[in-house]
């Protein structure tokens, strides 16, 4: 039994060897028939690329503008020297961009969330977006809008500043610049800017001593010493504009205004002008005579004089005959 054992066991081994040795040659054949496996190659300055783009979303804050440009001189750098393909450059190109965005975006909100808002952090912002603006076709909506959140910041901001500079001629001038000024109170990063609300809480009495100034300028305007007989009409054109502009005041710059007015004064001084004016003119056409002027010449004067101050008497000179 042993030795029948034995045999078997033999038999099986030889057999387990030819079948070892058959597919050996059939492996080595198919190795030599079959044409070869292409490879894949891995372009290495591509793929480090990548790597470093990625990590761009989790660099410190404190070296986030040095990876930009490293990164970026990075890549137009491999372009140049051909080390990537064009069609790498444009997706590395992409991808940097719009991991970038979002780092440019919360860095610029965590500015505008501070009390003192420095101009070179904000000349920065603006020439960060203007480098950007190129590549708005490659940068996807999400990140174009909170470009445009910044864009929008940044032009608010401007103009308040230019609220400083507007011409005040009357009260609707002041009401209505002021009540933009109350959005820009509640605007939801210039609400931060101390500089910003100081300014926008000095606005109305810096609007009030320009509008004093246009109405002293006006009533100044009619006590001209220049004026002569052939200038009546216009000076009742500027009469006419000091009038508008008192009587605009005294009714409604209570409402826009703190503090005096100056109504009264304002009142007693287009008086004073006036009454000057009616004595002044009325004098000037008394001593009118021949040959220089004739009767009609007169007689269109004392007509401009009643269009201005209602009525023509002779009286009006008599009793201020030295006024002006």
């Amino acid at each position: 039994m042993k030795t029948k054992k034995n045999v078997t066991l033999k038999i099986s081994l030889i057999v387990l060897a030819v079948l070892a040795a058959v597919a050996g040659v059939l492996f080595f054949m198919k190795s030599r028939v079959q044409p070869p496996r292409k490879i894949e190659l891995v372009n290495q300055y591509d793929n480090n690329l990548q790597q470093l783009i990625a990590q761009l979303s989790s660099v410190e804050e404190a070296q986030l503008e040095q990876e930009y440009q490293l990164l970026r001189e990075r890549i137009q750098l491999m372009k140049e020297e051909e080390m990537i393909t064009a069609d790498d450059y444009s997706n590395r190109w992409m991808e940097f961009l719009n991991q970038y965005v979002p780092r440019f975006s919360a860095w610029c909100e965590n500015r505008f969330l501070k009390h003192v808002w420095p101009k070179e952090d904000l000349q920065f912002m603006r020439d960060r977006i203007a480098e950007l603006q190129p590549d708005n076709l490659i940068i996807n909506d999400d990140n174009q809008q909170k470009i445009n959140v910044v864009k929008s910041v940044l032009s608010d901001y401007d103009k308040v500043w230019k609220l400083r500079d507007v011409r005040i001629t009357c009260c609707d001038d002041s009401r209505k610049n002021l009540d933009e000024a109350k959005q820009y109170k509640q605007h939801r990063y210039l609400s931060y800017c101390d500089t910003v609300m100081d300014f926008l809480n000095q606005l109305p009495d810096i609007y009030k001593a320009k509008h004093h100034t246009h109405i002293n300028t006006l009533l100044n305007s009619l006590a001209f010493s220049s004026y002569g007989v052939n200038r009546i009409k216009e000076w009742g054109g500027y009469y006419q504009n000091a009038y508008v502009a008192v009587r605009d005041y005294i009714g409604n710059s209570s409402a826009i205004y703190t503090g005096p007015y100056q109504s009264d004064s304002f009142s007693r001084v287009i008086e004073i002008r006036k009454n000057n004016a009616m004595s002044k003119f009325c004098c000037s056409i008394e001593n009118l005579g021949w040959p220089e002027y004739d009767d009609d010449q007169i007689e269109e004067y004392k007509n401009q004089y009643r269009a201005i101050f209602g009525s023509y008497s002779r009286y009006n000179c008599e009793r201020n005959n030295n006024a002006w």
